[in-house]
């Protein structure tokens, strides 16, 4: 198994991306499972999802699609993971961020240089 899926997979780094999760609310998707649900969800079903994922058998549910109004008119679509699908994109988020984070930032930074240095 890998050493990063493991740190993805791990209880403090999953405890963490659940807390996220929940304090940012917001509504469910297409399986009907709230924020409010989650805890009850993940106790039930968490030891299956850990394990289809170091399966790579594990697959997201589809987003629930809904519009919003735009001020000046017309509809932006928005998609709608299930809460549970949040939680583990979460726990990613929390793994991979800080490893890119280094790159992206020197990366940004050499090129507002490039850009000004030309100007």
């Amino acid at each position: 198994m890998s050493e990063l899926l493991e740190k993805i997979l791990s209880n403090d780094n999953m405890n963490a991306a659940y807390k996220r999760v929940c304090a940012n609310k917001g509504a469910g998707g297409v399986d009907d499972v709230t924020v409010e649900e989650l805890g009850d969800y993940i106790k039930e079903n968490w030891n299956s999802i850990r394990e289809q994922i170091r399966q790579r058998q594990y697959m997201p549910q589809p987003v629930r699609r809904v519009e919003i109004p735009k001020p000046n008119g017309g509809v932006r679509k928005l998609g709608i993971p299930t809460v549970m699908d949040r939680v583990i994109q979460q726990g990613i988020v929390q793994i991979i961020s800080p490893m890119c984070e280094p790159l992206f930032s020197e990366l940004l930074w050499s090129s507002v240089f490039v850009t000004l240095w030309s100007n």
